[in-house]
């Protein structure tokens, strides 16, 4: 059975080049991954990464910006 995830090797944001076999992988359903591609979150990102934010046996949290609603929080403000 062919695999349907398909490894790159980028390690650069800016470089990692192009190749018309992505576009099809994609197109065929399958996922693109990148495991040397990293990228950075800003300390309020990071803020939201704490358990305790998150309502109780919930794994996500999530928004809605149209509506400006979030779902899976802990009602109220966390410290």
């Amino acid at each position: 059975m062919e695999s349907q995830i398909l490894t790159l090797d980028a390690a650069d944001w800016r470089s990692p080049g192009f190749d018309a076999r992505w576009i099809a992988a994609v197109e065929a359903g399958k996922v693109l991954y990148f495991p040397r591609l990293a990228f950075s979150l800003s300390p309020d990102e990071l803020s939201l990464l704490r358990p305790d934010l998150l309502a109780e046996g919930v794994r996500n949290i999530s928004l809605d910006a149209r509506a400006a609603q979030g779902r899976g929080r802990r009602c109220g403000r966390a410290g």
